[in-house]
């Protein structure tokens, strides 16, 4: 017989096996160790659902389609996913026949951060936590919404190895989960950073880092250095390609996310104009008027008095 279970936001159908294992699973992380494991043998239904907490899902057997967000991709065996809290995703199997089996890991940012009071922190804030010490300057995928493979085992190795210490509890068993999970993050983010990313398009690995590093200096610079390409020919290389140069598409992005924060937030023109890349007020707002036809001010105005803020 089935149960749905529903903590945290989660809504799965689950076995009665599995009831204990994740009733353990969520004690733990209300008990703040802040990490758990549990393996699903046949995870019949996993519907739209979110959470407060970071999720790695395993694909071990099985074929799925997961949509995160408004976006599906097709996972397989060897596949795995990270979800950062507040992202939306469902998994649902591609053939009702075939077993679909998943490990998952779920911990929160005071894992690595110690005490958090930060329940919207992204994945690319996670990954600035001391204990990681990553480079994210030279991440050019954004991980939240990569779907990354494990070709030789190595991560699932890893997953057991904590499913074993979260079964057993011996001692130090939570450090060493700890240890693993940041081991697992760390080798993953390989597969997102530019030197690992021999065959990308030179544009598309530009638009990768721009939507992750749109609010810093230098980009081309800073793409050059972990690439394998120069300043001067990804800024002509992406003329060529899109008909548009590089310092007009930036302005675009920046504009798109300021957009979004005048809408979404209580921040002043400044504090936007600074959070996108400009120290200079005065020329975000001349910037912002070319892409969108609206002052800044005028356009928080307007959503204030929509939002009576």
């Amino acid at each position: 017989m089935d149960f749905v279970i529903c903590t945290n936001g989660v809504k799965v159908n689950i076995s009665r096996k599995e009831v204990t294992m994740m009733q353990q699973l969520n004690t733990d992380i209300i008990a703040n160790r802040n990490i758990g494991i549990v393996f699903h043998d046949d995870l019949a239904v996993c519907d739209p659902h979110s959470h407060t907490f970071f999720e790695l899902a395993y694909i071990i057997h099985g074929n799925a389609i997961h949509t995160l967000d408004g976006n599906s991709s097709i996972v397989k065996a060897g596949d795995y996913v990270f979800i950062q809290p507040g992202s939306v995703h469902s998994f649902s199997k591609t053939e009702d026949k075939d077993n679909l089996t998943v490990i998952n890991c779920i911990f929160t940012p005071e894992l690595l951060f110690g005490n958090s009071n930060n329940k919207t922190m992204t994945f690319m804030d996670l990954l600035s936590a001391p204990l990681l010490n990553i480079e994210v300057n030279k991440i050019i995928k954004a991980p939240a919404f990569y779907v990354f493979r494990d070709s030789n085992n190595y991560i699932l190795n890893m997953l057991y190895a904590m499913q074993y210490e979260y079964s057993n509890k011996m001692n130090n068993y939570f450090q060493i989960m700890k240890n693993l999970l940041n081991s697992i993050i760390m080798s993953s983010i390989r597969q997102v950073s530019s030197k690992e990313i021999q065959n990308t398009n030179p544009v598309t690995m530009i638009k990768d880092y721009v939507s992750l590093h749109y609010a810093e200096n230098d980009i081309l610079t800073q793409l050059s250095n972990t690439s394998y390409y120069s300043a001067q020919y990804l800024s002509s290389r992406f003329k060529a390609d899109t008909g548009a140069t590089f310092k007009s598409y930036l302005q675009r992005v920046r504009c798109e996310v300021a957009e979004q924060l005048i809408n979404n937030t209580n921040m002043t023109v400044t504090q936007i104009s600074e959070a996108v890349g400009y120290k200079d007020v005065k020329y975000f707002q001349e910037v912002f008027k070319k892409h969108k036809n609206v002052t800044p001010k005028k356009l928080k105005a307007h959503f204030d008095k929509i939002y009576n803020r």
